[in-house]
C-alpha cells in the first residue's frame, strides 16, 4: 500500500496555525502529477492531515521508487508579535528549513539560521508588529503492506488521477502514531475485480545490473 507517512508542517506552529488549511501538490521530480488541498485536525494528541489532490497524467510516468513521488504542502499564516524597545529580531520557533519566505510589516526578511526574523533597525520603540510566514514541508512516498521487487517498478498511467490520503502532520511524544493511508484512483471512482488502478506495478521486470535474474513483486501498491 502507497502511502506518506509524516508531513512534519506542525513544527513551531501555533494550536491555531496548525489547522489553517495548505495547499497541496504530489510531484515526480521536476513534474507535478496533482495539485490539491490538505485539512488538518486533531487525531487524539496528534494532528493529521486529510489531502485530496487531482490532475491529469500526460504521458505514464515510471517510478523505480516509491520515494519517486514526494507530497509538498505549503501554507501562510500571519501573526501579530509584541516587540520590544531596541529589540533586534523576532522568535518564529519555525526550523528555518520550514520557512519558504517571511514578511515583517509587509516587508520581506531573511530568517536566520534559527528560524528568527532579523529587525534592521532595530525596534525604536515598543509595538505591534504583523508577521506573515509561508511555510512548506515536503515528504516522500513509502511502501506499507506490500514489497516492489529489486527488478520491478511502479507505473502511473497517463490519464485523470486522484489521490486520497490520510497523513501524519505531528505526532505527540506522548501518543501513537495516528494511522496513514492513502487511494489513487483514476477515470474510474470504483475499482473491479482484477482491474489495474492508475498506479500499479509493472509485471515485466526490469533486467538487474548485473544482468543476471528478475526480482519479484506483484499486487497494487
Amino acid at each position: 500500500m502507497l502511502k506518506v507517512e509524516s508531513l512534519g508542517i506542525c513544527a513551531g506552529l501555533t494550536a491555531e496555525e496548525k489547522m489553517a488549511p495548505a495547499k497541496v501538490e504530489i510531484t515526480s521530480g521536476d513534474t507535478t502529477i496533482a495539485k490539491g488541498t490538505c485539512l488538518f485536525t486533531r487525531d487524539g494528541m496528534n494532528v493529521i492531515g486529510s489531502v485530496s489532490a487531482a490532475g491529469v497524467v500526460d504521458a505514464a510516468v515510471e517510478l523505480t521508487k516509491p520515494e519517486d513521488l514526494k507530497l509538498v504542502a505549503e501554507k501562510t499564516v500571519t501573526r501579530e508579535v509584541a516587540v520590544k524597545k531596541n529589540a533586534a529580531l523576532i522568535k518564529t520557533g519555525v526550523p528555518k528549513a520550514n520557512i519558504k519566505t517571511a514578511k515583517v510589516d509587509n516587508a520581506e526578511v531573511t530568517p536566520d539560521e534559527d528560524g528568527n526574523l532579523p529587525l534592521s533597525p532595530a525596534a525604536a520603540e515598543d509595538k505591534i508588529c504583523e508577521v506573515e510566514l509561508t511555510v512548506t514541508a515536503e515528504a516522500p512516498f513509502v511502501l506499507g503492506n506490500s514489497a516492489l521487487g529489486p527488478n520491478h517498478k511502479m507505473l502511473l498511467d497517463a490519464g485523470p488521477v486522484h489521490f486520497s490520503m490520510i497523513v501524519e502532520a505531528e505526532k505527540s511524544d506522548h501518543s501513537k502514531h495516528s494511522k496513514t493511508r492513502c487511494t489513487v484512483r483514476g477515470r474510474k471512482p470504483w475499482k473491479n475485480t482484477g482491474d489495474d488502478g492508475p498506479l500499479h506495478i509493472d509485471p515485466t521486470p526490469v533486467e538487474a545490473a548485473s544482468g543476471s535474474g528478475s526480482g519479484s513483486g506483484s499486487g497494487n501498491p
